[in-house]
């Protein structure tokens, strides 16, 4: 005999009732599994040993048994989490720590050496589009291409010796015919991945060692790149995966234009690299930038198939959540079962499950579950932006959903029912079309407001204009995917088909793919240029950020277990906010000139902060690409607070010294900019296309003042500024004017490089810019200029007359901003006995000047080289 039905509202009732902390194991097994991440990765017990880590946790879990035999239900859980967070920092731990002996990195140095090594393809290359032309870059970028690889030989004199480890090979030029599985012999440079060099910078060090990887291969040269063996010959499952995307690679891009099988292959195969940059610019400022790689989002679409299937009867309901769970894992196969694709299959296998049985403890566990299995596979995966993101995004989602549910199916009045099934046809699709784009741009707004935060932190920017494009990408993106992945299917069943068939037969699913990447571009465009729709965004700061999430874990927690408590929790919030944003509110008592030298490589750019706040960046550029340079400066500005700046200096017109001007006037309030009277020409016509003339046209249409100045001038900072001939008094800092004057000297830019002495509280900073011989005679011919800090000219060029110079200024310390070692000139400076430090070496350098003396410390730790 059957059990009866569940009532409507006891099935109300039951799920009306918080879940016990019982109902959801695995979420408390996630909660002691980042216990033990943070604790692995970068707490103090970072540095015990992973063996340890693991015989500690062994030794509560056999705790754990004797007291679960005891019944001590609380003890034993506790023990059993405490075990769980050890086995995690140990797993971690050794993840990053535990490398071969014989791994590639280990013979890896910062500046690159020759090396020749011989390695299998992990994966088919990606193909970087060169940047657009641009008069701020001072040197061409060309296309690359990339490829992921597992080294078996390194070249030793006259054999080859077998080697281990992963690293990434990158090539200039067209992507060559190498597929995965391929051995390759390569000639290039040997790197080792460069630490982050300055506060907020990307640490491409440890998010390489994350990934198992400790080295790189460079190599300017396609011809340095030789296939030895086609291994992908040989019938595997990677291989055929791999070759079947290359398949539906090609298909892409012979029936579509180039634009549109660029996006279809990012989208659709996760081959990212050939979108135009200024449309991958638009993408991420309209908060739609998480369509162009596959993530849970595409998964989930491909997985809706299943759902579509069981809709139209095609299937049964149980049949259309396997066929959903099975093309999910296709299609992870298909783009690579990289950890983004596989964290998405696990998140749609386990919320399939907790679909079908339709109990909401299940869909929270099947949640932990996933993530414990991106954890397994690879406990770095977790501090991966993209995979915090998505949780996040997942979790918010699956909150929304339930809240909608109740509002969408509560209890509405007969009339009120009677009036919806009896309007127009017509009508009701509007609405339900407009229903559905409410929803979706809700559902976004959610999503955008929990994690807006995280996402200000790392990338620094805000988008509003998520909401906006929410609707569009839910219409374009999955008729993008079924149309593309139909184009796809027919062209791989008719490859030996006659060209005229394949073309007929393909023709409709290529239209309709082609218009929605279309209309999909476009519209991300118009939304991206709006001017509301996005803004740079220093972020809350790191405490801040882990108080957020923290009392949003708490929130949700009480969600689950604790309903009764959420009055109570949203006054925790509201003293939490108070305590965050107190310091803020609170007077800067402090006294002393900050400046820090920013690690830009061979570049430059130093900050000045007085003690009111006032804020004056001195240069703003690196040899580098302009895009690059300001995204690095932007970072450490923002690190050290700033969200405005009251004036640049521009020391003289190269670009080195001011490629990232442009991109900083997208991110911050300029007040000024001051130069010489020999950075601008006095007439710049239309067809000047020079760097200095391009600056000039974007200072003018932004409505920001030019100041020239000469030798002689003195600018006060701080409280009371002004142009001042006096000593600088109270907390205000002096900037005074040493060179060109107003005629400056015949020769180089260099040689009229401004030169700056900024003066507080009795010490002095000397900013000599890129100053060389004449210019540097006529400095030199002036009285002396006795200094604490000396930021060494022309980036610590032998030019610039390293040994004359420090005689003639007597600093303290020297600061090299440059790209390189510059041992010689170094050697120099340390025979007049002056310290040295070196931004390559030792990152970002900061300055602390005040009555008590000056204060020179290096972001990174001491080398030995240093003392």
């Amino acid at each position: 005999m059957n059990a009866p039905h569940e009532s409507v509202e006891a099935l109300r009732q039951r799920r009306a009732r918080p879940l016990s902390p019982s109902d959801t194991p695995l979420v408390w097994l996630v909660a002691a599994a980042v216990v033990g991440l943070l604790v692995g990765h970068g707490g103090a017990g970072a540095a015990l040993a992973p063996m340890t880590w693991a015989i500690v946790g062994l030794v509560l879990l056999g705790v754990w048994a004797v007291a679960w035999r005891r019944g001590g239900e609380a003890w034993s859980a506790a023990l059993l989490l405490a075990s769980a967070a050890c086995v995690a920092a140990g797993w971690t731990s050794a993840n990053q720590r535990l490398f071969p002996d014989d791994d590639l990195g280990r013979y890896a140095q910062r500046l690159g050496e020759p090396v020749a090594i011989e390695a299998i393809a992990i994966d088919s290359p990606t193909q970087y589009a060169a940047p657009e032309p641009s008069p701020y870059r001072a040197i061409p970028a060309n296309a690359r291409w990339v490829t992921p690889v597992r080294v078996v030989a390194l070249r030793d004199s006259a054999r080859w010796r077998p080697i281990r480890g992963r690293c990434l090979v990158s090539v200039v030029g067209d992507a060559a015919a190498v597929e995965r599985g391929d051995r390759l012999r390569v000639y290039g440079q040997l790197r080792r991945p460069s630490p982050a060099l300055n506060p907020g910078q990307w640490d491409a060090a440890d998010t390489a060692r994350r990934d198992r990887r400790l080295a790189g291969v460079w190599t300017n040269h396609a011809a340095a790149v030789e296939v030895l063996d086609r291994r992908s010959a040989v019938v595997a499952p990677a291989s055929l995966f791999a070759r079947v995307r290359g398949a539906a690679q090609r298909a892409l891009e012979d029936h579509l234009s180039p634009r549109s099988a660029a996006l279809a292959n990012a989208m659709l195969l996760g081959v990212s690299g050939g979108v135009p940059d200024e449309l991958v610019e638009a993408f991420r400022r309209s908060g739609a930038v998480h369509t162009l790689v596959v993530s849970g989002l595409h998964v989930g679409i491909v997985a809706s198939l299943g759902a579509v299937a069981a809709l139209v009867g095609l299937v049964s309901r149980r049949g259309g959540l396997l066929l959903g769970v099975a093309l999910a894992i296709a299609y992870a196969a298909l783009v690579g079962a990289d950890p983004p694709a596989l964290r998405a299959t696990a998140m749609v296998l386990v919320l399939a499950v907790a679909a079908y049985t339709g109990r909401a403890s299940l869909a929270v566990n099947g949640l932990a579950a996933a993530a414990l299995f991106v954890f397994v596979i690879g406990p770095g995966e977790w501090l991966a932006l993209g995979t915090q993101v998505s949780f996040l995004a997942t979790a918010v989602l699956l909150a929304f959903g339930v809240a909608w549910a109740k509002w969408a199916y509560r209890e509405r009045p007969p009339l009120e029912r009677l009036v919806a099934r009896t309007r127009p046809l017509p009508q009701r699709a509007m609405r339900r079309v407009a229903g559905v784009a409410i929803t979706t741009a809700a559902a976004s707004a959610a999503v955008l407001l929990v994690a807006g935060p995280l996402l200000a932190e790392r990338f620094h920017l805000l988008t509003p204009g998520a909401v906006l494009a929410a609707p569009l990408i839910a219409l374009t993106l999955p008729t993008t995917l079924y149309a593309g992945g139909l184009l796809c299917v027919v062209d791989v069943l008719l490859l030996a088909a006659p060209d005229m068939v394949r073309t007929t037969a393909t023709a409709l699913p290529a239209l309709v793919c082609e218009g929605s990447l279309n209309a999909l571009a476009e519209g991300v465009s118009r939304v991206a240029d709006t001017p509301w729709s996005w803004t740079a965004a220093a972020g809350m700061g790191e405490w801040r950020l882990a108080m957020l999430y923290a009392w949003l874990a708490g929130a949700g927690a009480a969600g689950l277990y604790a309903r009764g408590v959420w009055p109570a929790w949203w006054r925790m919030g509201l003293v939490g906010v108070a305590i965050g944003f107190l310091p803020t509110l609170l007077p800067n008592e402090q006294d002393a000139l900050h400046a820090e030298v920013i690690a830009v490589g061979h570049g430059c750019a130093t900050l000045l902060q007085a003690p009111d706040g006032t804020t004056v960046l001195v240069d703003a550029g690196s040899l580098g690409g302009p895009d690059r340079a300001a995204d690095v400066i932007a970072r450490a500005l923002w690190a050290r607070g700033v969200t405005r700046l009251d004036a640049v200096v521009v020391s003289h017109p190269d670009v080195d010294h001011f490629n990232a001007l442009p991109g900083l006037m997208e991110r911050f309030p300029i007040g000024a900019v001051w130069c010489s009277h020999r950075m601008f020409d006095s007439v710049i016509d239309d067809a000047d296309r020079s760097a200095p003339a391009a600056l000039w046209r974007l200072l003018r249409s932004a409505g920001v003042p030019v100041r020239e100045l000469q030798s002689g001038d003195r600018i006060r900072l701080g409280r009371g500024a002004g142009d001042d001939s006096g000593d600088d008094a109270g907390d205000s800092i002096t900037i005074t004017v040493l060179h060109p004057d107003d005629l400056g000297v015949i020769g180089s830019d260099n040689a009229n490089s401004l030169v700056l002495g900024v003066e507080h509280a009795g010490r002095r900073l000397l900013l000599a810019g890129d100053l060389e011989s004449p210019g540097l005679e006529q400095v030199l011919s002036q009285e002396p200029y006795d200094c604490d800090v000396l930021l060494a000219p022309h980036h610590g060029s032998p030019r610039s007359n390293p040994p004359g110079f420090a005689r003639w200024s007597t600093p303290e310390w020297v600061v090299i901003s440059s790209g390189g070692p510059t041992t010689a000139s170094a050697d120099d400076y340390r025979a007049e006995g002056v310290k040295v430090l070196n931004t390559f070496q030792r990152g970002a350098v900061s300055v602390r000047m005040d009555d008590s003396g000056a204060r020179v410390a290096g972001f990174l730790p001491l080398q030995a080289s240093d003392r």
